[in-house]
């Protein structure tokens, strides 16, 4: 047994042997020279790539440095820029600074040249005023001579200067002071400095101002308004004098019997209305059918529907009618009083029994 097995073990081994034997000479004589042309033709193209990605490798190593390098040369240019910027405007700013300065000291030496005229021009205003010499009648004859030199906007406000001047008074109106403004101004920046302003000539003078007109009230409105005054007052009174009457001691809307019996009222309207719109449903619902015999589900829910609508309408005028009733009442009738501001006291006759007390003074 034993012998028998080494004997197989040997030809398996003898014929592994052979196999691998075969297969190298197979590879030897056939794959190896393929293997040596397919080598012979990728290696150079696999080389040929290999030093293409060397190279860009190189060229993209190249260009990053000469971008590093520029954006530093930017980076300086602007850092240079932004300094040369900074230094213009800080001397913009000392130069309007200065500017401003310059200007404010101008300003204020014609300011205090103004108050010297103007000192000056009080100062001979008084000298006149002293002599007997009116101001303002010196300015008219100056204005006059000055006539042939203005443009013929200005002579229809002098000719109206001078119809007003034959008047008992003399008027101006706001046409002739913006003239007479413009005329002072105009004289002025001509450089005579001794035409006074506007403001001392109008020294003294009244100023009459036009009444606004007085709208009449309204005749209606006026009825209306003393109507509820006096209802304002009737209803002061019946509460100042509630504690004196023993009748009106206690009104019925002060109690909480009546609030309920009011909100049983409501309830009560309101069911009514709920309830006869249902019954008027059930009746085109069901009661056409059972008088006239089997009908269409959606005509029959059609014929429930109108006939609670009409009802709905017609209750809905009836609850109305009655609000109104109860709501027309006059106010002091409601209070328990005397129908002092009721206009027809005999449309309130049948309601009496609304009213349970009256006043007994």
């Amino acid at each position: 047994m034993l012998k028998e097995f080494e004997e197989k073990r040997g030809d398996r081994e003898v014929e592994n042997l052979f196999a691998i034997l075969e297969k190298l000479t197979d590879i030897k004589d056939t794959q190896l020279e393929k293997v040596e042309k397919a080598s012979s033709t990728a290696l150079p193209v696999l080389a040929e790539k290999l030093n293409q990605a060397l190279q860009l490798s190189e060229e993209i190593e190249a260009d990053y440095l000469e971008l590093q390098k520029k954006s530093k040369q930017k980076l300086a240019e602007n850092k240079e820029k932004r300094q040369q910027e900074w230094d213009q405007f800080i001397d913009d700013m000392n130069f309007k600074c200065q500017r401003i300065d310059n200007t404010f000291e101008e300003k204020e030496e014609e300011l205090r040249d103004l108050y010297a005229d103007l000192k000056h021009n009080t100062a001979e205003e008084s000298d006149n005023e002293g002599k007997g010499v009116d101001k303002n009648e010196t300015f008219n004859s100056e204005s006059k001579d000055d006539d042939s030199s203005k443009n013929s906007r200005d002579k229809p406000s002098k000719e109206k200067l001078g119809k007003m001047a034959e008047t008992k008074e003399n008027f101006l109106v706001t046409s002739d002071l913006d003239w007479l403004y413009n005329y002072i101004k105009c004289r002025r920046n001509e450089g005579d400095k001794n035409i006074p302003y506007l403001h001392t000539l109008l020294t003294g003078v009244h100023v009459d101002v036009p009444e606004n007109e007085v709208l009449k009230r309204n005749p209606v409105l006026e009825a209306r308004c003393v109507k509820l005054r006096a209802q304002q007052e009737a209803r002061e009174y019946r509460k100042m004098t509630k504690g004196v009457d023993n009748v009106r001691m206690r009104f019925p809307e002060e109690t909480i019997s009546y609030q309920l019996k009011q909100v049983n009222r409501q309830l009560i309207a309101v069911g009514q209305f709920i309830i006869s719109i249902f019954a008027g449903f059930l009746f085109g619902f069901r009661g056409v059918e059972w008088m006239v015999g089997n009908l269409d589900f959606g005509f029959r829910l059609l014929l429930g529907v109108m006939c609670a609508l009409v009802i709905a309408l017609a209750e809905i005028y009836f609850l109305a009618k009655r609000l109104n009733e109860e709501l027309s009442a006059p106010e002091t009738i409601q209070l328990g009083g005397p129908p002092k501001f009721a206009e027809d006291e005999k449309r309130y006759e049948n309601n009496k029994k609304l009213f349970k007390k009256e006043h007994q003074d």
